[in-house]
């Protein structure tokens, strides 16, 4: 189970990645470049956050009202560093308290660690500027960044194949169960 996990969080991640100029050029007109890079990447990461909620049986909609802050602090001209933080910031909460379980010493330097390194790595491979125009080199580069930064954080569904709740069922049993309600449904 966790490396189907991890290999839909690697699919996932490039769906973000490679969303990220398609996004970013339709956000901009309205946002202007820097604005439309931030939210662009806010909102890759929040698809990642879904999926994550998703694949641990725990609310999507908290992990989306959560990662509505830094995206929020995109769309009010907040400086990249404050959203970058913002966005890692929520990224590791959502993990840390609502997905995964373990001691919570070890969950924290897992997340400091993985949401630090992921953001040093995506920064060193990130361009220069902060302001790319649309499908070009920079815009790659930066969904490029922002796919790397998600596969580093992908490495946290490896060795946590558990989730946080141990009555949580797999989702082919949460499957069967919808279909049989639904069935029953409709025989009344």
């Amino acid at each position: 189970m966790p490396a189907k996990r991890f290999i839909r969080g690697i699919i996932c991640a490039l769906a973000a990645g490679a969303g990220l100029p398609f996004t970013h050029a339709l956000l901009a007109p309205f946002l202007g470049a820097q604005g439309a890079l931030l939210a662009a990447a806010c909102l890759g990461v929040s698809l990642y956050a879904a999926f994550l909620s998703l694949s641990c049986g725990a609310s999507v909609f908290a992990a989306l009202a959560l990662m509505s802050l830094p995206l929020a602090g995109a769309l009010l001209g907040a400086p990249p560093a404050v959203v970058a933080l913002q966005t890692g910031f929520c990224l590791g909460w959502i993990r840390f308290v609502r997905c995964f379980r373990g001691s919570p010493l070890s969950r924290f330097l897992v997340e400091v660690l993985l949401v630090g390194g992921g953001g040093v790595l995506a920064g060193l491979l990130a361009p220069s500027d902060m302001a790319p125009l649309p499908f070009s080199r920079n815009a790659l580069g930066w969904g490029m960044s922002l796919w790397l930064f998600l596969l580093v954080q992908g490495v946290y569904l490896l060795p946590r194949g558990r989730c946080h709740d141990p009555k949580s069922r797999s989702s082919e049993e949460a499957f069967e169960l919808a279909m049989r309600r639904a069935r029953q449904l409709l025989d009344e």
